[in-house]
Order: C-alpha cells, then structure tokens, then sequence
C-alpha cells in the first residue's frame, strides 16, 4: 500500500499504518468465501468499471458489506503499475436487500400457495404477476374454448389471451378499479371449467398504488367456490325434501288414525263376549304394529319413498314370534326378495300380512300341532309382485270363503288387496296357502 485513508480505520478497525505494515492486509481483510471473487478481479474477469460487492472482516470479527471500485493506474507504455481503489461500507443496503429479498420470498410464496388464483395487472392491463392457480384457471377456459392452451399470459393482456367478446366483458371491472379507484369485492360469477362443467367464482379486484398513491395496477383474487356452491343447493334441495317430508308425516300420520279408528269401528260390532274383546284389542295391537314399522323402516333408510320389504317383513315376522310366545313346534320359514314398494302399498301390504300370519298362527295349528308357516315375497315376471303366505295345518272350515261367511280378518284382507290393485286366491288342499299378487308400479 502507498496510501490508505484514515478512514478504512472507522470501515475495518485497522490503522493505515497496519495496512502499510502488512502488504497483504488488503487480501485478508475479505471474508473466505468473497477471496475468488478478488482473483477474477485480479485475473480480468469481472470489468473495470464494474464495482464489485465483497465482504470484509473487521478487526472485531464482525463481517461488513463494502462496494469497491477498481481504477488501473499504466504507464506510457501501457503498463500496469498500480490499483487505485474506493470501498465504502454498503451493510445497511445489503441488509435492506436481504430484507426486501426474503420479503419477496415470502409474498412469493403465499402467491403461490394460497387456494386461490392471483394475478396483477398494470396500468395498461397487462398482467404482470400470477400464480399457477390463475394460470391454471385460464389455460382451463381455453381448453374449453378449443383455442390454444399453450400460450404465455404474462406480459399480456385480456384482448390477446381470450374472443374479443369475451375480453370486453373482463375489463370492464378493470377500468372500474385502474380507471376509476373502485374495489370490488367478492363478486360472484360463472364460468366454464376444462371439462365444461359450470363453476362458480368468487372475484376481488382493488387498486394498486405507488407510494405517492398514484393508481399504477390492480389485484385480483378469484376462488373457486363450486363445491360450496354445490353444497348449499343440495342443503336447499334437502330443506326443500325435509319440508315435503314433513308435510307428507302430517298426512300419513291423519290417514293411520283414520284406518286405526275405523278398524277398531269394524271390529267392535262383532264383539259379543270379553274374550272376544281382549282379542280384538290383541289383534288392533299387532295392526297398529304392523303399521308402526312401515314408518320405522321408512325414516331408518335414506329413501324416504320406499320401504325395504325384506327387511320389514323379517322384522314383522319377529315381532309375531315374541307376541305370540312361538314354540319350536311351529316353525316360520321367509323365501323373501330384495324389493322396495312405496309406503301407501306398504301400509296395506304390512296388514295384509298380519292377518295372514296372525290366522295361522292362531286357527293351523290346534292342540299344540307341529306345522310350518312360509312365507313367500317376490317379484314377478309380469310387472307385479307375488305375496304368499301357506301353512300345513288342520286347513280352513268348509263355507268360511263365501261373502257373507267371511270374518273380519278374512273381509280387511279382501279389502286391502283391492286397495292396492291386486287380486288374491286361497288353495286349501293342503294346509292353506293365501296368494296375492299385485302391480309393482302404483296407480
């Protein structure tokens, strides 16, 4: 050195004199890892006019930033005889880039990572800034569209990325925010996924500023709220089925009563002694249970429209067991098909079974018979449903199938079968078997 300035003492706490003392000071004064970057400087690899960005090690061990520049000083001949330099202590700036870099990381990162398409636009509306969300968002339009889905949108602007009509409708919001300062704020819109599936947006845009307040841009935020979109209308359409429902609860619950109070109306005429009315009551009682598990099975399933007969039937023929205390003399076997009937055949269906299996096991089998009871419930091939309820015991007594012979039992059977469309028959050759078909479409 022939000359340092008694201000390297303040920049490296190291005296002038201590730099003359030591001739390759200069050299470890820069930090390890900064030393190659003096050697290109040294070997002509980094521009003379270029300054170049080191880290000096103060006397303290602290590391500063310095920015020096490089002058060769030839002679005549062109010659090198000697470096002039300037270095001045640039720590605070590269701090302030430090800071300003991992603050660009970071909004860089939450663009990029957030669930929701962002883009930036200038003042001529370019887009300057998106994530891959928006640029997904756009190449799926286009997709849609049938134009290229290759193209760059950065740098572009609406009218060369999308139809012109299209385009027309974009930036009329656009000139509202850079033109006119106004925010809008989750606007709900449309549009057409890659598949042309509709979907729905939720679309923000607000002005950018410079630091003088200036309008220079605009953000925009978009989310995709297809899903939430499809969630309220199934609840809409749940709320709406969940009314129905309701209202349907009401009227079926009037009519039950009404089929109850006139069965009980029916029966009391042919009471004559209280044995006869303590099994009139049992008899009601299994009706109304009977009726009872039609709704039962009804709410316990997602389809409030129909009823799962083979699960009803199982459980109704469980129900008799235990009211009936059924020993294991009397077996009851189920050939039963998966089917489900709407509940207004349900209802009729489910006492239409009742009494069958009720009469079996009360009149088949005297005297603590064996005999078994089947019963039998399929679909047929002519658009109907086949109901068969048999039993090989002592038979039915001659004449009880004539009109004016038949019980309660026997008349609420015919009845229910006409109410439902169908038809039914009684072999009694063997045991009696009670055969009912009816139409598996409601009139």
């Amino acid at each position: 050195f022939t000359y340092v300035s008694p201000a390297a003492t303040v920049m490296t706490g190291y005296t002038p004199e201590e730099h003359y003392a030591d001739p390759d000071l200069g050299f470890k004064l820069v930090h390890p890892d900064d030393r190659p970057l003096l050697d290109s400087l040294g070997h002509g690899r980094i521009p003379d006019d270029q300054p170049l960005i080191l880290r000096w090690v103060h006397k303290d061990g602290t590391v500063i930033w310095t920015e020096q520049r490089n002058v060769p000083i030839l002679d005549p001949k062109g010659n090198l005889i000697a470096v002039e330099g300037i270095a001045r202590d640039v720590t605070k700036r590269k701090q302030a880039e430090e800071a300003l870099d991992r603050e660009r990381t970071l909004l860089r990162t939450l663009i990029d990572h957030l669930p929701c398409a962002i883009f930036v636009k200038d003042n001529e509306y370019r887009k300057l800034i998106v994530n891959r969300l928006h640029i997904d968002s756009v190449l799926g339009h286009l997709k849609y569209l049938q134009i290229n889905s290759d193209i760059n949108i950065l740098g572009k602007t609406d009218f060369e990325v999308f139809p012109k009509e299209l385009a027309e409708k974009f930036i009329v919001d656009d000139q509202k925010v850079i033109r006119d300062g106004k925010s809008i704020l989750n606007k709900l819109e449309s549009g057409m996924g890659p598949d042309g599936e509709k979907i729905w947006l939720l679309v923000s845009k607000v002005p950018l500023h410079d630091q003088d307040g200036s309008i220079i841009g605009m953000v925009g935020i978009t989310n995709d709220i297809t899903e939430m979109k499809r969630a309220e209308e199934q609840i809409r359409k749940d709320l709406e089925e969940k009314e129905v429902l309701l209202k349907e609860i009401h009227h079926r619950v009037k009519n039950n009563l009404a089929v109850i109070s006139s069965l009980l109306n029916l029966q009391s005429r042919q009471i004559r002694t209280k044995q006869q009315a303590v099994e009139a009551f049992r008899e009601s009682r299994d009706r109304i249970l009977a009726m009872a598990l039609v709704h039962e099975k009804l709410y316990q399933s997602h389809n409030f429209a129909g009823v799962d007969m083979k699960s009803y039937i199982g459980e109704m023929v469980s129900q008799l067991r235990n009211a009936y205390r059924l020993s294991q003399e009397i077996r009851i076997e189920l050939d039963i098909e998966d089917a489900v009937i709407d509940i207004n055949r349900a209802i009729p269906c489910g006492l239409i079974l009742n009494e069958l299996i009720t009469n079996a096991l009360k009149h088949a089998f005297p005297q603590e018979r064996k005999g078994q009871i089947t019963v039998s419930f399929k679909p047929s091939g002519d658009a109907s449903y086949a109901l068969t309820v048999s039993d090989d015991g002592v038979g039915m007594p001659p004449g009880l199938m004539h009109a004016e012979s038949r019980t309660f039992g026997l008349n609420l059977i015919h009845l229910l079968t006409s109410q439902i469309g169908g038809e039914w028959s009684v072999d009694t050759d063997r045991g009696t078997a009670f055969r009912i078909r009816f139409p598996r479409d409601a009139k």
